[in-house]
């Protein structure tokens, strides 16, 4: 069993087969599961896993008690696990388990809603993209990295997809809007985000190779988050969520903070 309560602020373990384990006071609203053959739509070609569970997303979690409170501020709470392992292709390439990607639906009204995760075991590796008009033509790329306890923002507007390069299950929980809709079309149709990370002959080495769907990609940089782009960077997002979810109002009413809150280089640092 691997232990969450530490980093998670929840009575959370994790099983051997990726499955929460929890008490009766916790609630877990909804799960799903991704194997290779849900994740082959959004993969460059038709590909195998000697396991086929990709990973598991436990939907709107928490202690009953505090569940109408961050309801009623619009937000929910979601865990997920990543597998560890290779997704492997008939060209000899082995790309790293991860998952299927999706950009956040405007509201009616044209708002876009950002997301913010934290890592609970493992590290995580983002790949975040944004486009203007055109999906397969992208203006911003960036790879950000995140080890236990860190938090990354993904900016309103940009597509994501989470990775995990490791030999270790990743475990990351969300925060977000609990109304916004989720667009997986582009992903679908471009056969994954604008690059790859693959495992490389080498130990403990990641290759980065460009998915050639895309007919514009901008060099990719690599950043890890800022510890101080929110107040309460250091506490389990579900302690303070639970404890002030007015703290996390940027997530529900984006549309109130001025634009550069949102900014790269107020939310990240370079990687060198």
């Amino acid at each position: 069993m691997l232990q969450l309560e530490k980093s998670s602020g929840l009575p959370l373990e994790l099983d051997d087969s990726l499955k929460l384990v929890f008490p009766n006071e916790v609630m877990v609203h909804s799960q799903t599961s991704r194997t290779i053959d849900d994740l082959q739509p959004f993969l460059y070609e038709n590909a195998s896993a000697p396991n086929p569970l990709i990973y598991r997303v436990f939907h709107d979690v928490g202690f009953t008690v505090h569940a109408s409170r961050i309801h009623a501020a619009g937000l929910r709470y979601d865990v997920t696990a990543i597998n560890t392992g290779t997704i492997q292709f008939d060209d000899g390439t082995n790309e790293f388990f991860r998952t299927a990607g999706h950009y956040h639906k405007p509201s009616p009204e044209g708002v876009r809603y950002p997301e913010i995760y934290e890592v609970l075991a493992g590290r995580g590796r983002w790949i975040i993209q944004r486009y203007e008009t055109d999906p397969a033509q992208i203006d911003e790329i960036y790879l950000v990295e995140a080890g236990p306890g860190e938090k990354i923002c993904v900016p309103p507007s940009f597509g994501h997809i989470t990775i995990n390069a490791e030999t270790e299950p990743l475990v990351i929980a969300n925060v977000i809007a609990d109304k916004v809709g989720y667009d997986y079309e582009p992903y679908k149709i471009l056969r994954g985000a604008a690059a790859r990370l693959l495992a490389s002959e080498a130990p403990s080495m990641i290759e980065i190779e460009s998915n050639r769907n895309y007919r514009v990609v901008p060099p990719l940089r690599k950043l890890k988050p800022k510890k101080d782009w929110y107040n309460g960077y250091f506490d389990p997002l579900y302690t303070l969520l639970a404890s002030d979810p007015a703290k996390f109002s940027f997530l529900a009413k984006p549309e109130t903070y001025r634009q550069d809150f949102f900014s790269i280089d107020r939310l990240y640092q370079e990687i060198k």
